[in-house]
């Protein structure tokens, strides 16, 4: 699936209102709402619009997953299984350097787990997958990809991971938001692969949706 002018044009324009402008609209419209709805509701409108805007592509990549819904459920797995073994070394690693070290981002949503698991779960399992595979496998690789496949995943992987550092810039260490973004570079890599791999945008969203949701079961333990 390839996208169009449209949806380039429009899915770029919407990419910087959500990650530049959207949170603090939230903020100043919801502040009575509390911190835990404002960031539901932050992840329910970037799903919707994200999946409005690429309605053509999404509904494309459904019919290309369904196709070969075995084959897709088994690269699913496959992408699963790679990513678990590079995080489990790369976490080893990062132990290694510094034992204390906790990913920043992660406590974030142990935090609003706590306050409110169900929404909490639906936003990270459900919402979070749709929005960011269509912005990051959807428009931002589909867009690099004219300076080489290389370069896609490059650019793609280092996005994606930069999305969930940035914030918080400033609030800690160099070095501890260095090791952050690094932990995110398995999943870029593996998300990518696996909507190459079959075609489908779909593909990369039950791979990002199950990741998400292991991580929500283990958390739910340290409760």
């Amino acid at each position: 699936m390839t996208l169009t002018k449209k949806e380039s044009v429009l899915g770029w324009t919407w990419m910087a209102i959500q990650y530049l402008l959207l949170g603090s609209v939230i903020l100043v419209l919801a502040a009575p709402l509390g911190l835990m709805k404002i960031n539901f509701l932050y992840h329910l409108v970037s799903a919707c619009a994200t999946a409005l805007i690429f309605r053509r592509f999404l509904l494309g990549s459904l019919r290309i997953f369904r196709r070969q819904t075995r084959r897709a459920l088994m690269t699913v797995a496959a992408c699963l299984g790679v990513y678990y073994l590079a995080s489990s070394a790369l976490g080893a690693a990062i132990f290694a350097v510094n034992p204390d070290f906790t990913n920043v981002n992660d406590n974030s949503i142990l935090g609003f787990l706590r306050s409110s698991p169900v929404l909490t779960a639906v936003a990270t399992v459900l919402l979070a997958p749709i929005s960011e595979e269509l912005l990051f496998r959807g428009l931002v690789f589909r867009s690099a990809r004219r300076f080489g496949r290389g370069a896609a995943y490059v650019i793609t992987v280092a996005a994606f991971a930069a999305i969930h550092v940035t914030g918080y810039v400033g609030r800690f260490s160099a070095a501890r938001l260095l090791m952050c973004f690094v932990q995110y570079i398995p999943a870029g890599i593996v998300l990518a692969a696996g909507m190459e791999a079959t075609g489908s945008i779909v593909t990369s969203m039950l791979i990002h949706a199950c990741i998400n949701a292991v991580a929500m079961l283990t958390a739910f333990q340290m409760l």
